[in-house]
C-alpha cells in the first residue's frame, strides 16, 4: 500500500492559505493500483470503521475490467485524520499487504541544487497572494504585498504571519498519541541449563583424559624403573665376571712367571752334591782376579738373555 500524497496547494473561496488547513479525509491506495482507477475509484466509498477493512467492490470492479485475478489486497479510503500511517501499518503488518510510505518529491534543476517547479504537475501557488500562477506571474506590486490569511502587508509565506502562529500554537496543544507499550520480553537469563550442562560434559571429559593420561604415564615410568634396574644389575654382574677373570688371568701369569724363574734359577744354581759344575762356574780360576774376570764376563752373557733387573739380582746374588 502506498500512502497518497493530499494537495495542500490549493485555495478557498476566501483566497486563504491550505497549508493552514488539515485534511479531513487522508487515504491510503495500494502502489498496484493503475493511475486511472486511482482518480475514479477513490472517492466513491464511505470511510471504513477500521484501516484493515477491504473495499470488496473496488476490488471486484478492478478484477472485472481489467480481466485479470486481482493481486491487490484492498483499497483503504476515507480514514480519520487521527489515525496515521503508522498506526495502518502496524495493523496490516501481518496480513500480505505491501505498504509504501508516501515520500513529497522535490524537482532540482540539472546538476544544481536550485529548486524548480518545471517536471512538477501540482497546481502552482504563489508566495504573495496565494493564488494558482507563479510567483513572477503574480498581478500584486511587489512593493504592496497583502496576506491572503490576515489582509496584512505581508507575503502569504511569511512565517510571522499572526494566522500561521495561531494554527501552529493549536497544533502544538493537542495531546500526542499516547506510546506505545514495548512488548514485554521475558527476562534474560545469564545461565544457559543447555550450556551448563555441556560444560559439565566436557570438565568430566578432561578429568577422565587426564587419569589414562596419568594410569599411562605411571605405567611407563614402573617400566622405565625397571629396565634401569636390569641394566644395572647385568653391568654390575658383567663387571663382576670380568674382574674375576683379570684376576685368574694375573694369577695364571704369575704362576707362570714364578715357574719360569724356578727354572732360570735352578739352571744358574748349582744343587747341593752336585760334582759337575755348570757351564758358568767349569773354567772359574782360583785367583781373585780371574774369578772376577770371569764374573764380569757370565754377567754380561747373562744380561744378554735376561735384560730384566730381577734376573740380575738373582743371578749376582747366585753368583755370590
Amino acid at each position: 500500500m502506498k500512502e497518497n500524497r493530499t494537495s495542500l496547494t490549493g485555495t478557498s473561496q476566501e483566497g486563504t492559505r491550505p497549508p493552514l488547513q488539515t485534511p479531513s479525509h487522508p487515504r491510503l491506495t495500494s502502489h498496484r493500483l493503475s493511475k486511472s482507477h486511482r482518480d475514479s475509484l477513490l472517492h466513491q466509498r464511505q470511510p471504513p470503521d477500521r484501516p484493515s477493512h477491504r473495499n470488496q467492490d473496488i476490488q471486484r470492479r478492478i478484477n472485472k475490467e481489467e480481466e485479470r485475478p486481482g493481486p491487490i489486497e484492498g483499497v483503504i479510503v476515507g480514514l480519520h485524520p487521527e489515525i496515521t500511517t503508522e498506526e495502518v501499518i502496524e495493523e496490516l503488518r501481518g496480513n500480505p499487504n505491501h505498504l509504501d510510505p508516501c515520500s513529497f518529491r522535490r524537482f532540482y534543476q540539472k546538476r544544481t541544487k536550485t529548486q524548480t517547479w518545471k517536471g512538477c504537475n501540482h497546481r502552482k501557488t504563489c508566495l504573495c497572494c496565494a493564488g494558482h500562477h507563479a510567483l513572477a506571474d503574480c498581478p500584486t506590486p511587489r512593493d504592496s504585498p497583502k496576506c491572503a490569511n490576515c489582509r496584512r502587508s505581508h507575503i502569504a509565506s511569511y512565517r510571522g504571519c499572526l494566522k500561521f502562529i495561531r494554527a501552529t500554537e493549536e497544533a502544538a496543544k493537542k495531546t500526542p498519541p499516547p506510546p506505545k507499550t514495548p512488548r514485554p520480553f521475558p527476562p534474560v537469563t545469564t545461565s544457559n541449563p543447555l550450556k551448563e550442562d555441556l560444560q559439565k560434559k566436557q570438565d568430566s571429559a578432561i578429568e577422565d583424559m587426564k587419569k589414562r593420561h596419568q594410569e599411562q604415564i605411571e605405567a611407563i615410568r614402573t617400566q622405565h624403573r625397571i629396565t634401569i634396574e636390569r641394566i644395572e644389575e647385568s653391568n654390575m654382574q658383567l663387571f663382576h665376571q670380568l674382574r674375576e677373570d683379570r684376576t685368574a688371568q694375573l694369577n695364571k701369569m704369575k704362576g707362570r712367571i714364578t715357574h719360569f724363574l724356578g727354572d732360570v734359577l735352578t739352571t744358574l744354581i748349582p744343587q747341593k752334591g752336585d760334582t759337575a759344575p755348570s757351564d758358568l762356574r767349569k773354567d772359574l780360576p782360583s785367583t781373585s782376579a780371574e774369578s772376577e774376570r770371569n764374573y764380569s764376563r757370565s754377567h754380561q752373557r747373562l744380561r744378554r738373555r735376561c735384560p730384566s733387573m730381577v734376573f740380575h739380582l738373582l743371578c749376582k746374588h747366585a753368583l755370590k
